[in-house]
């Protein structure tokens, strides 16, 4: 019994690298294709990796093409909408958790946001597409980063609900004793407890979320586009 452990899990960890080089395979040949040269493009047979490796790919999407712009306002409007996210989630999740809320208004409330999660993006398209026009936030990418903020709260919510419901109450109430306020125990105390949870939490939705179709769909909706002359 005693030599039957150690092979098994030898084998285990064989056949789960094993896997992950198969998983990864594809992404080492984007990597190794994205560095070559033209004239190896059409090699036969092909190379692994490249020998001449070259930039002059990225170059040419980033800066011929005009790409970096889009990847810029891409940047600008995924980190701003993890700050939004992460800030508006605090703001709802701590006295859900840490203040005297009544039982009732705290189920209705987390209930209300996990509903949101189970609407369909097309449903609210119309309607978006109505308000932002009024306000007159369309093709501005404020107008894309509330949206996105908007369909990752709930995820974001819950996240920092059950983060928050597991710091003590003692931590918080002894700075209040010594004469900390609220909001001095919440940013001094709390808040650095929660840092690394706390972006995890934004983070993780707000990443795997922009890659669904509904942020494709906000973002060509709610941004015009210009052809080339």
């Amino acid at each position: 019994m005693r030599t039957r452990r150690p092979v098994g899990r030898t084998l285990v960890l064989l056949a789960l690298a094993g896997l992950a080089v198969i998983y990864l395979f594809p992404f080492a040949w984007l990597v190794s294709t994205s560095l070559k040269p033209t004239s190896e493009l059409y090699m036969q047979p092909p190379a692994l990796w490249p020998q001449r490796p070259t930039l002059a790919a990225y170059q040419e999407a980033l800066v011929g093409a005009g790409d970096w712009v889009l990847l810029r306002n891409s940047l600008v409007a995924c980190l701003s909408t993890v700050a939004v996210t992460l800030a508006l989630a605090l703001l709802v999740a701590y006295p859900l958790t840490r203040l005297s809320v009544p039982p009732r208004f705290r189920r209705g409330v987390l209930s209300w946001l996990l509903s949101l999660r189970f609407l369909p993006s097309m449903v609210v398209v119309i309607p978006i597409f109505a308000t932002v026009r009024s306000a007159g936030l369309y093709d501005r990418l404020l107008a894309l980063i509330l949206i996105y903020a908007a369909f990752a709260l709930p995820f974001a919510v819950w996240m920092l609900k059950g983060f928050l419901a597991e710091v003590p109450h003692e931590v918080e109430e002894a700075a209040l004793v010594d004469g900390a306020g609220r909001w001095r125990a919440f940013f001094q105390i709390l808040l650095p407890m929660l840092s690394p949870v706390g972006v995890i939490s934004a983070l993780v939705p707000v990443a795997l979320l922009l890659l669904a179709r509904r942020y494709v769909i906000s973002a060509l909706t709610f941004g015009a586009v210009r052809e080339k002359a």
